[in-house]
């Protein structure tokens, strides 16, 4: 074998082999990986008669890292607190995080009644 044939013969052999891999299968977001937190925007209050408040439910991230999506989330959450119960809203969450809120006006029972959200669906 002449050193030419040689030398290609000994580079052919030190080519490291690869397994094709694929990508881990992205995990689809639960409720527990969002958060609402309710920031209250108006409160009037009747004595006795309870309360009118309005609240800007805001979308936190709690458990996830939400860059890894790549399409619209839906995150359906429920607001308790108001005297006929619970509202239910949903967000749709884009890629970039972006939401739009809408307000969300309840009637409390008494001035003691604070209202809280849980995140109840993600899709």
């Amino acid at each position: 074998m002449d050193n030419y044939a040689e030398a290609s013969r000994r580079s052919y052999d030190s080519v490291p082999t690869t397994t094709p891999t694929t990508a881990a299968p992205k995990t689809p977001p639960t409720p527990d990986d969002y958060r609402i937190d309710l920031a209250v925007t108006e409160k009037q209050c009747f004595g006795t008669a309870g309360c009118s408040v309005t609240v800007r439910p805001e979308l936190a991230v709690a458990g996830i890292d939400a860059s890894v999506w790549d399409e619209d989330v839906s995150v359906t959450f429920e607001v308790s607190g108001d005297e006929s119960g619970p509202v239910v809203q949903t967000y749709n969450v884009d890629p970039d995080g972006k939401y739009y809120p809408d307000d969300v006006h309840l009637s409390t029972a008494n001035t003691a009644v604070v209202s809280t959200a849980k995140v109840t669906a993600v899709g």
